[in-house]
């Protein structure tokens, strides 16, 4: 009983003086989904993944496709996915991610490398990461992401830009501001809790000559004291044969601010009722990748292992031990047990207001043996 008080007055003492989880965490998980039909949703059972991002971390069996990290776990890998824009001028950071600090790093978030490459398909297989999008104008692309705790936040929006040809240089973000093709709603989510609800929308390809394109997801995120946030994600779509590439040109009209909020979402709607659209057909020679539970049931492992335990446990009723012991110890491992799932539950918290407020009524229950 003592352990078990000492021990739940240090985890509060801890998590007073956490930081606060200001920075939030999205990507691109796949760039072209495929809707299995019928309830067309971005569940996982639902559809599977034909297209990822740059040089997105996949397994291969054979020629099946499955990916390599749990889904929405790819902000705690090394490198890690989410890729953030300065703060202060967001439109002058690199449009993609270099996969290194850059100028300093004025808080933005590395992130991991999604640089156009040379050859363009040279950023997708080669036994590692996932194969490129392929599709044609008037096909309708769907993108998959991570809720990661911000599905309800306001004017939510997710911005896919494209270029009008193809490039031989990824161009720079106030480019970008004036190739828009749609605006998505980025709470538009499904299953999976704040943190792991599978999001997503869909747009049009626009008409195109044929090439390999650059399609860029920006998501604007409100921040603090309402300053926004960019978060980027960058993939190569082929269109026809993929031939094509120029250099980026700036003969365009000054870039409207990324401060700004961009217009009205239309292209999806929220709670998984709004227009995810039709499945669209595979790309030649396409085999579909086997189901896979990107690594969600691995919690569901861990409950079979704590069974055959329990069961082991059965077998050695035969020793003798005081009752009123035994009543202390369960209570103890109880609150041990609700503790670490709190505390689970309190890193994942975005600011410490939340996880203050938690551990207050984590330890309500059992206070401190104060003098």
């Amino acid at each position: 009983m003592v352990q078990t008080k000492f021990f739940l007055a240090s985890v509060a003492a801890t998590l007073m003086v956490m930081p606060s989880f200001s920075d939030a965490h999205s990507w691109v998980d796949c760039m072209d989904w495929r809707f299995n039909g019928g309830k067309q949703s971005f569940d996982d059972n639902a559809g599977y993944c034909a297209g990822y991002a740059r040089r997105y971390p996949v397994k291969y069996n054979g020629d099946q496709v499955s990916p390599r990290y749990a889904f929405g776990s790819l902000d705690s890998a090394d490198p890690n996915r989410h890729y953030k824009q300065s703060e202060k001028n967001p439109d002058d950071w690199p449009a993609c991610s270099t996969g290194k600090t850059y100028k300093g790093g004025e808080g933005e978030e590395v992130g991991s490398d999604e640089t156009l490459a040379s050859p363009v398909d040279s950023a997708y297989g080669q036994g590692k990461w996932g194969p490129m999008t392929v599709a044609k104008p008037g096909q309708q692309l769907c993108v998959r992401w991570p809720a990661k705790n911000h599905k309800d936040e306001p004017d939510n929006v997710v911005y896919i830009n494209m270029p009008p040809t193809p490039m031989s240089k990824d161009p720079t973000q106030r480019q970008l501001n004036q190739w828009t093709i749609a605006k998505l709603d980025y709470g538009n989510c499904f299953s999976g809790g704040s943190d792991k609800a599978r999001c997503g929308g869909c747009f049009t390809v626009p008409d195109r000559a044929p090439g390999d394109y650059l399609i860029q997801w920006r998501w604007k995120l409100n921040g603090e004291d309402n300053v926004p946030e960019w978060y980027t994600s960058c993939s190569d779509v082929r269109i026809g044969n993929g031939k094509g590439g120029v250099a980026p040109t700036a003969t365009v009209d000054p870039a409207p601010s990324s401060t700004e909020s961009g217009g009205k979402v239309t292209t999806t709607s929220k709670n998984g009722k709004g227009n995810v659209g039709k499945p669209t057909p595979n790309p030649p020679n396409y085999k579909k990748p086997a189901p896979t539970n990107n690594g969600d049931d691995e919690d569901d492992d861990d409950e079979g292992d704590d069974d055959e335990e329990n069961k082991g446990g059965d077998n050695n009723d035969d020793e003798d031990q005081d009752e009123g012991d035994d009543e202390d110890e369960d209570e103890d491992e109880t609150k041990m047990t609700t503790i670490s799932v709190a505390v689970d539950t309190m890193v994942d918290a975005r600011c410490l207001g939340a996880i203050q407020s938690t551990t207050f009524a984590v330890i309500s229950n059992t206070p401190p043996n104060v003098a």
